[in-house]
């Protein structure tokens, strides 16, 4: 992700959830709600990154248990802002994929 408001705010993380309204990522970085935040997400569909446009809307703390695995990492909300019908059905095409792999 990259905060378009200001380009050394840029990181790599998790996604830990998707949907068409939003993702929730977990990422090291403590970020303000309604950082308006650029996207590159690996949906390992072979398309490419999906980029879409987005803004914080809530963040938590992520791994809190001694020693846990990503300790101290924050999981973080995110609304999409430019969905179009591409985007829409990209997402919609991941999840139905994803659902139906974890069937198997």
């Amino acid at each position: 992700f990259e905060d378009i408001h200001d380009s050394n705010v840029h990181d790599a993380g998790l996604i830990y959830d998707i949907g068409i309204g939003g993702v929730s990522i977990i990422i090291e970085r403590e970020l303000k709600h309604g950082t308006a935040l650029r996207l590159e997400l690996d949906l390992e569909d072979g398309m490419g990154p999906f980029v879409a446009m987005g803004s914080v809307v809530w963040q938590d703390k992520f791994g809190t248990g001694k020693g846990q695995l990503m300790e101290g990492w924050n999981r973080t909300g995110i609304i999409f802002t430019d969905m179009d019908k591409d985007k829409i059905q990209r997402i919609f095409r991941f999840l139905y994929n994803h659902v139906n792999k974890s069937k198997v």
